[in-house]
């Protein structure tokens, strides 16, 4: 039943449209129930009575509480009474109330209720009227007394009716501007408020926030037109949780042209949204897995001979499900001409016979693209009639191809265990082997790699070798460190042979190390060569310094004597000589010269090649060495009519650091090599500084216009005892010495040295040398 302290219940309505006036008191006397009727009596409205004892609002109460005690104790189903008197208004109870007289006679009906306990209705009549006017007949009484019962029993109805809606809906009442006036027991259930929390206050208080603006806009613009608003809302109880509501909102009544109140029905539909929401979870998920698995679904139907399929099947045949209706002939006409016979028969089977299939078949899609896929089939039948065949559609194309490539990996890693000389092996934790190649088993005597797996190295090699790899192999274990060494297989009755090791941590797909790889290289022959070399070189060396040994003590031999003919040939120039005689002492003295001086180059030469020179880095000034050169090689030049000219690149500094008594004897050669080339021209003596990977480097080249050099002879210059051509020694001389001794001084300085050469259009001959960061290098001047 409706609570007692409300002014308007979803049944108001009705009875404000009663001929009678009608009060409802609780258990302690007090109006819970007061129709339009009574206020214009009274001239009160129902929240001014609301709450308040009947005794201290209604007059003559000396003849009515009786009548109500009596009513409480009497057993008869209802008591009535006659009452003639004034209106007394005895307490101004509203502010806007003048208290006043008024004549009426009235019959009240007071009537015990059993829903709610201790209630009582007291039906009052105005029968004034029949008092005054006695002459009035007895049909007309009975007929207001009609109307009495008809009242007293619409208003039972009434009451059922609403006691049944407040069973079943979740009842609220609000004014035009949403202010709570009624609610029943179950919408405080539903809200967790009390009554006393939300009436008065407005309805926006259980809003959640979950609908926009605009639906409550909508809400408001409908039944502000007088209509019925139908819908479903999202609630927020006290607690702060959501519940739903399918609601029913029916404006009653009009005021100024608008209806004067709003009834709201609702049912809690909670449950079905949460089971809605869950749906909708589990078919999102649902779709998103068969997009993660690329798996889709069909179903045929039997009887109309429908195809269906899921949003994903679609995809995986590149085709829209707004643009293509599939039928059975069409998609089973997209599979690869090897797969249709095997789809048709499954399908066929599956409707005649309601056999499944699980197939893998190959299949182009409607762009042309070949896949693999997996399709399955099941049959649903009743009274043994397929009524409909239903399955799975998934691109297996990556699985394909993956299975692919690992069983041509397979097919790779076997050819490679059947054919690779080397020993390959995987071994445990425990230093057992798990897989060996063929090569591993051969040198063990065995046919089948098989046979060898579970042994160790225990039961082949020597005890002392057997555990120092087994050592070796638990550092790898250990440090998670591939380790590579050169060791000899030492075995019981076999020969012994060197390999080449390498072991590397195996390791499982979870990242743990579970063992070792190995992989063996028999080196034995290598091993033998490389100490047959190591003998050689040896024996190399020890010739080289037999032979330098020889080499210095001829050339000291040969010297001694030399310098003899040279001393005593100058002196015969010195002596009155005929001109033949003068001519025959020159051509002495000349070739006692040349032959020094190839002396020399081999001595030196040899001391190059036999000891390791060390130089002493000394401060220089670049521009002053070229300029004694040129001044050295200046007689020279002019006597074969060549100009001797110097090029100093601008900002090149002045000071540099090398064995200048070195970097001049490589400068004279190469100038003295470029003048006795030259036929015509010049020889230019250029210096700058070039910067390589921020690293400064003095660099000084000699350039002449002289014959040049072939391109097929390139290869030999920088070589001892070598020059260009045979008909080249001739004509200009020499050992081919220079030329590799001045490489092996610039090399021992850490410089380089080269050259660029084109037959017939001259040479240039350069070499740079590393020079140590300069605080504030000074400029040469290139006058």
């Amino acid at each position: 039943m409706p609570d007692a302290s409300v002014n308007f219940s979803p049944a108001n309505s009705l009875l404000d449209a009663l001929p009678c006036g009608l009060v409802q008191l609780d258990a302690e006397d007090r109006v819970v129930q007061w129709n339009e009727l009574m206020q214009r009596w009274t001239g009160f409205a129902f929240e001014v009575v609301r709450g308040r004892a009947l005794i201290a609002i209604y007059p003559n109460t000396e003849r009515l509480g009786p009548l109500i005690a009596a009513a409480r104790v009497t057993p008869q189903p209802q008591v009535r009474a006659q009452l003639f008197h004034p209106w007394l208004i005895p307490v101004p109870l509203h502010a806007d109330h003048i208290s006043g007289f008024s004549e009426m006679q009235q019959e009240c009906h007071v009537r015990l209720l059993n829903d709610p306990p201790g209630h009582l209705v007291i039906t009052i009549l105005d029968v004034t009227a029949a008092a005054v006017a006695e002459q009035r007949s007895r049909a007309q009484y009975a007929e207001l007394s009609a109307a009495r019962d008809r009242a007293e029993n619409a208003f039972q109805e009434l009451v059922g009716h609403e006691f049944a809606l407040d069973q079943h809906a979740i009842v609220a009442v609000t004014d035009p501007r949403g202010t709570i006036t009624y609610v029943n027991d179950k919408f405080c259930d539903i809200s967790q408020y009390s009554r006393a929390e939300l009436i008065g206050r407005n309805h926006r208080m259980i809003n959640s926030g979950h609908h926009p603006a605009a639906f409550f806009q909508d809400l408001w613009r409908t039944i502000s037109s007088g209509e019925v608003w139908r819908g479903e809302i999202c609630n927020r109880a006290k607690n702060g949780t959501l519940y739903w509501v399918a609601t029913t909102l029916v404006p009653l009544g009009k005021l100024d042209g608008k209806p004067a109140r709003y009834i709201a029905m609702r049912t809690d539909i909670t449950a079905r949204k949460e089971n809605e929401a869950l749906l909708a979870l589990q078919a999102r998920l649902f779709e998103q897995t068969q997009s993660s698995a690329q798996i889709g679904g069909w179903e045929y139907d039997c009887a109309s001979g429908s195809l269906l399929w899921t949003d994903q099947t679609y995809l995986i045949h590149d085709l829209s499900p707004l643009t293509h209706h599939p039928a059975v002939e069409t998609a089973i006409a997209y599979y690869a001409p090897e797969s249709i016979p095997l789809i048709t028969a499954a399908f066929n089977q599956g409707i005649a016979q309601g056999v499944p299939w699980d197939l893998e078949l190959e299949l182009i899609t409607a762009t042309g693209r070949p896949i693999w896929v997996r399709a399955t089939g099941k049959s649903e039948q009743i009274e043994g009639r397929t009524i409909r065949v239903y399955g799975s559609f998934q691109d297996i194309t990556a699985r394909k191809q993956s299975e692919h490539a690992l069983a041509h990996e397979r097919f790779l890693m076997q050819a490679l265990m059947r054919h690779v000389p080397d020993y390959v092996y995987f071994k445990d934790r425990a230093g057992r082997l798990i897989k060996v190649n063929q090569a591993k088993a051969r040198v063990h005597g065995a046919i089948d790699p098989a046979e060898l797996v579970g042994k160790t190295d225990f039961d082949y090699f020597t005890a002392a070798h057997a555990q120092q790899a087994f050592e070796d192999e638990q550092t790898v274990i250990k440090t998670g460190q591939s380790l590579t060494k050169e060791e000899k297989l030492t075995w019981t009755g076999h020969s012994n042979i060197w390999v080449s090791t390498t072991k590397i941590p195996l390791h499982n797909e979870a990242g743990e190390t579970v063992g070792t790889f190995g992989i063996s290289r028999d080196i034995t022959a290598l091993k033998e060569t490389e100490h047959i070399l190591i003998q050689a070189k040896a024996e190399a060396e020890l010739g080289n310094r037999a032979k330098a040994a020889f080499l210095s003590t001829m050339s000291h031999e040969i010297r001694t004597p030399m310098n003899a003919v040279l001393g005593f040939s100058t002196l015969l120039l010195d002596t009155n000589l005929d001109a033949d005689q003068r001519t025959y002492v020159e051509v002495l003295n000349k070739s006692g010269e040349d032959l020094l001086r190839i002396l020399n180059n081999i001595l030196e030469y040899s001391e190059l090649e036999s000891t390791e020179r060390h130089f002493a880095s000394t401060s220089f000034d670049a521009g002053v060495l070229v300029r004694e050169l040129a001044a050295e090689h200046e007689p020279a030049a002019r006597q074969r009519g060549l100009d001797l000219k110097i090029d100093i690149a601008p900002g090149t500094p002045r000071q540099f650091y090398a064995d200048d008594t070195r970097v001049r004897q490589v400068l004279s050669h190469l100038i003295s090599n470029a003048i006795k080339f030259t036929g015509s021209g010049s020889v230019t003596l250029q210096v700058s500084s070039v910067s390589r990977n921020g690293h400064s480097r003095l660099r000084i080249g000699v350039i002449d216009t002289g014959i040049g050099i072939p391109r097929d002879q390139h290869g030999h210059l920088f070589q001892h005892f070598r020059q260009v051509d045979a008909s080249a020694t001739r004509l200009y001389g020499g050992t081919g010495l220079g030329l590799a001794i001045s490489k092996r001084l610039i090399e021992l300085m850490g410089g380089q040295i080269g050259f660029i050469s084109e037959l017939g259009q001259g040479s240039t001959f350069w070499f740079t040398l590393p020079q140590p960061p300069a605080a504030v290098p000074q400029l040469i001047r290139s006058d």
